[in-house]
Order: structure tokens, then sequence, then C-alpha cells
């Protein structure tokens, strides 16, 4: 009967960390990287060639969006004690 046990243990626990581990959160970051990146992408378009919207400031809300918000969307996980 104690064999019985570990493996519904064993189950159970792998059921959990297979669950998709992706949160609220982590759905809301990345719709802010995503519109990050547009806003970007827009901006990069519609400035002047040499003004500083598409040479400053565009560049640097794509890479806002591409180098932070994105993996912080896949890197994020609550810690234990968070979890309701």
């Amino acid at each position: 009967m104690a064999v019985n046990l570990k493996k519904t243990s064993l189950k159970q626990k792998m059921s959990r960390r297979s669950a998709l581990p992706f949160t609220r959160e982590n759905y809301i970051l990345f719709f802010i990287g995503v519109a990050l990146i547009l806003i970007g992408y827009v901006a990069l378009a519609s400035g002047t060639v040499n003004g500083i919207l598409s040479l400053t400031l565009a560049p640097i809300i794509l890479c806002l969006g591409y180098l932070i918000a994105i993996p912080a969307a896949l890197i994020y996980r609550k810690k234990n004690g968070e979890d309701a």
C-alpha cells in the first residue's frame, strides 16, 4: 500500500510540473513587450530620416521590448509563498 502512495504522489508532482507555467502576469508582460515592439516600429517608420524619433527613440523602444520585456515575461515566476 505504501508503494501505491509513492506512485500517486510522484504522478501528482509530475502533473504539477507539466502544467502551463505562465500566469496572468506573464501574459501581461508579454503583451507589454509586443506593444513596445509595435510602437518602436511605428516610431521608426513615421520619423524623418535624420530625426531624433527614428534615429534614437525608436531603437531604444525596440531594445526595451526585445531585450527586457519579452525575456522578463518568459523568465518571471511567482515564488511559492505568493501562490494562492
